[in-house]
């Protein structure tokens, strides 16, 4: 079955409307998506804390991270061809120059459907096999303090490392200096005037 419609099938189920990602990366501030969702298609970026990866619909890709305690309780969820249904979300919008970036914690995961085969042996008890109903696995209830917690982490730590990407976009111009020279941008640096300023220095 196509995996746009599983998705609107199951946004339906659960009572959502389901918001295209083209839509979604088209949003020109930061803000929470009721109801969103696509296919993995790939991983971009990994760290310690999260993963970035590529979701796909129908109508557009969009970048998501997500948290390390989603792939750690559902490993399965960073396999390409996973379908994430996604709720209560937020799009984190840092410069016009970079696209959107979902932010994805435990609380944020309605659905998952995994691309073949039964989940890992270790995650049939916790999440239990799809039900004839639903091709998507239902996904038990978080503790939402906890989780609130390390959503506030995920995205410091995403819009920081943002925030040094347009910087170093900035002043990458500099770069074509034929006498390199190395420099450091220091961490404080989270700003279009800061960047600017930055390039003066050098």
């Amino acid at each position: 079955m196509d995996s746009q419609l599983l998705l609107q099938r199951e946004a339906s189920a659960k009572g959502y409307t389901l918001t295209p990602l083209c839509q979604v990366s088209a949003l020109p501030t930061s803000q929470k998506v009721a109801c969103c969702g696509g296919l993995l298609e790939k991983i971009v970026a990994e760290s310690a804390q999260d993963c970035t990866v590529l979701l796909r619909d129908a109508t557009g890709t969009v970048h998501c991270a997500i948290h390390g305690a989603v792939s750690s309780r559902y490993p399965d969820v960073l396999a390409a061809g996973a379908l994430l249904l996604l709720s209560d979300v937020t799009v984190l919008v840092t410069s016009t120059l970079l696209r959107p970036v979902l932010i994805v914690c435990l609380e944020h995961l309605a659905a998952l459907m995994l691309p073949e085969g039964p989940p890992e042996s270790g995650q049939r008890t916790a999440v239990g096999l799809a039900s004839s109903a639903s091709l998507f696995m239902d996904l038990p209830p978080h503790q939402e303090e906890v989780v609130s917690n390390w959503c506030q982490d995920t995205v410091r730590g995403v819009a920081h490392e943002r925030a040094r990407e347009q910087c170093i976009g900035s002043v990458a111009p500099e770069a074509a200096n034929p006498a390199p020279t190395e420099f450091i941008i220091p961490s404080g640096v989270d700003s279009d005037e800061d960047c600017l300023q930055l390039a003066d220095d050098l």
